[in-house]
């Protein structure tokens, strides 16, 4: 039976002692700096809407195009389908990067596996690197779902990462298969070690992990190598993403039960809600504790959120990509939000009343106050 939380995790829970791969360039900070400087300080922007440029290398072009997409595995026994989505990405330093996340079908806003592959040459041999991000909760939590438009991914440098796998690659037809050279440690479910292999088609994604015990016996294992958990491309990705010409961003990342009641101009929701800066810097949330959910008049501020939230029907789910125009512009807000910030919001409607809905009043724009 699959289980949720430790499936597929192609590497396990990365441990403490994990190196970063980051590579010295003239423009980064002092070890001593990196070392002190905090994630909220080091730079995250929005990557912007051009696609990583095109490899020279044809071979390592067509393994990024077999890892990328909306993958689909079919439920096994009593657990549930599962759905792998990924789409490339920037991270500055490291080239060939895809950002991939494994979810559940029925929690499609909570995976519970994110990471990035990168495609590497060591020598002439083709190689599958997994990494995780490194003590970055928050930051996990403010991309998840973000593969449905990759340009609002931000960029990001390889400090955030950390090797967790190393895979050899090698192309059979068209087929690539790839394996770990040896056990990597692990802590993941009494295992010690770790030894994974992936199956890649240009229809399907399969992935094995085996957990081993001091002893070398199979404490665990997410199928066999001879039947690995395969994901089948899907025609169409999971999530739809809305993409608007002032810039937003809002991407459905759970759709509300066919007949729910949707908000209407000048009525009222109560939300479960979560915001970030894009460095992952979380901002507020409605999730901490016993919080109750946040009840919303529309229109709202800022103004970003306000649109977003516009036809929101009770059970849906969705991350908005504000840009500053429509956040809080040049000014910021209560020494929490810097200037020119653009803001990360995952809503969730729990209900909507629209019985008495009052004046529209639209909302304020940065730098116009009333």
């Amino acid at each position: 039976m699959l289980r949720t939380r430790a499936l597929l995790m192609l590497g396990g829970v990365p441990i403490a002692a994990a190196a970063s791969i980051g590579a010295a360039q003239d423009s980064r900070p002092t070890p001593l700096q990196g070392a002190t400087e905090s994630a909220a300080e080091r730079p995250a922007t929005i990557a912007g809407p051009t696609a990583p440029a095109p490899h020279a290398d044809a071979e390592i072009e067509r393994v990024l195009a077999m890892l990328t997409g909306s993958f689909r595995a079919a439920p096994r026994g009593d657990g549930p389908a599962l759905r792998l989505n990924s789409a490339r990405f920037t991270v500055e330093g490291l080239d060939n990067a895809v950002y991939f996340e494994i979810a559940r079908e029925d929690s499609p806003a909570e995976p519970f596996r994110q990471g990035v592959f990168h495609l590497f040459r060591r020598g002439s041999e083709l190689r599958l690197r997994v990494l995780d991000f490194r003590g970055s909760p928050e930051f996990a939590a403010m991309l998840a779902g973000l593969w449905a438009a990759p340009e609002t991914i931000p960029a990001m440098d390889t400090r955030r990462l950390a090797v967790n796998l190393d895979l050899s690659l090698s192309a059979q037809g068209g087929r690539v298969t790839g394996r770990t050279p040896h056990p990597f440690p692990t802590l993941e479910r009494g295992a010690v070690e770790i030894i994974s292999s992936i199956q890649l088609m240009s229809d399907s994604v399969a992935l094995h992990d085996a957990g081993l015990a001091p002893d070398g016996r199979e404490v665990w294992s997410t199928g066999t190598p001879d039947a690995p958990v395969r994901f089948e491309r899907q025609n169409g990705p999971w999530f739809a993403a809305d993409r608007r010409a002032d810039g937003l961003v809002v991407i459905t990342v759970a759709p509300a039960p066919r007949g729910a009641e949707a908000l209407a101009e000048g009525g009222e929701t109560a939300l479960h809600f979560s915001s970030w800066l894009t460095d992952g810097t979380r901002i507020n949330t409605s999730r901490a504790g016993a919080r109750e959910a946040v009840r919303v008049r529309h229109p709202t501020q800022p103004k970003g959120l306000s649109d977003a939230l516009v036809g929101i029907a009770v059970g849906e789910r969705r991350k908005v990509v504000i840009p500053p125009a429509l956040a809080y512009g040049q000014q910021g807000a209560r020494n929490i939000i810097p200037p020119n910030a653009t803001l990360v919001f995952e809503t969730e409607c729990m209900w909507v009343d629209n019985s008495n809905p009052q004046p529209a009043v639209p909302p304020m724009l940065p730098g116009h106050g009333r």
